[in-house]
């Protein structure tokens, strides 16, 4: 059986794309048992760049006081062996909350901005109490705006809800909705790549958009900029062929503040305006459901 703390050792240690590499080219070293037996494993290829061995013993120690930390807290480990682990290409998630809503059939990210409108935000809390009805698992990041919106209008209908983070599960940005994740940790989960003690950052925002769609079947944006962070997501969307909805709405107010999406409609994207087009939307979900 693998070694997961050897994994989590090898998260701190090495940079994410040397980290990859290290788990394909020498997989051996998820057998080590100790500092030293890892860095043995690490030496046998020597193409790979590694740090100084001081700095594995220092990632060695963290990790084992990392792994005190998530057993004080609830927090799971998720290696990509197990069998709760998503199908995605990473080596290793922590969960708050119960980690296998990460493996239902209909998980759907609501994503807008966090400066949103008050139209913004009743939407994405309507669309979540829509999910929630229909089966569904509704997903966000716990921003501001339209993310909280989303994750109270799951709780509203009973709803499981997951939240992903863009930092260690040791804190929660923002402050202000620490209890709103323990809430949505009562009947979900929270949800991050990365360890204890990783402060947020503006790249880790943008891989976690990138994992709002790999964790869901589809994305509905309720309300973005022309460059907001949501359309990151989108964008992750087309390029991994996920379905993606937009919504619509008439108010000259509420489209000022959603360019990106009046720009993705016209480039063809399928819009939600009234209640055709949400019975529609509806009616996609029960499908994915029966599949």
């Amino acid at each position: 059986m693998p070694n997961v703390h050897a994994l989590c050792s090898l998260q701190i240690y090495l940079k994410p794309k040397t980290f990859t590499r290290v788990l394909e080219e020498v997989p051996e070293v998820l057998e080590a048992q100790s500092a030293a037996e890892l860095y043995h494993y690490l030496q046998s290829d020597s193409s790979i760049p590694i740090p100084p061995k001081r700095r594995l013993l220092s990632s060695w120690r963290i990790a084992q006081e990392n792994a005190t930390h998530y057993q004080e807290s609830g927090i799971s480990t998720l290696p990509f062996w197990s069998s709760d682990f998503p199908s995605l290409s990473a080596p290793v998630l922590y969960v708050k909350g119960d980690p296998s809503w990460l493996r239902h059939p209909l998980i759907i990210a609501v994503v807008g901005r966090r400066a949103a409108t008050d139209i913004g935000r009743k939407a994405a809390y309507r669309f979540a109490k829509h999910i929630g009805k229909a089966g569904g698992v509704v997903l966000s990041g716990l921003a501001k705006g339209c993310d909280a919106q989303a994750h109270r209008g799951a709780l509203h209908s009973h709803a499981p809800n997951i939240a992903v983070l863009a930092h260690g599960l040791h804190m929660i940005y923002p402050s202000e909705h620490k209890e709103l994740s323990q809430k949505i940790c009562e009947h979900g989960c929270l949800v991050s790549e990365y360890p204890w003690g990783t402060p947020p950052n503006r790249s880790a925002f943008i891989q976690r958009n990138r994992w709002q769609v790999a964790l869901s079947k589809s994305v509905i944006l309720i309300e973005s900029g022309k460059s907001g962070g949501s359309m990151h997501t989108v964008r992750f969307a087309q390029e991994t062929q996920k379905p993606y909805y937009c919504f619509w709405h008439k108010s000259p107010q509420w489209q000022n503040s959603a360019e990106g999406n009046r720009i993705l409609i016209t480039k063809g994207a399928k819009s939600i305006e009234n209640k055709e087009d949400l019975n529609q939307f509806r009616l996609a979900l029960s499908k994915i459901m029966d599949i």
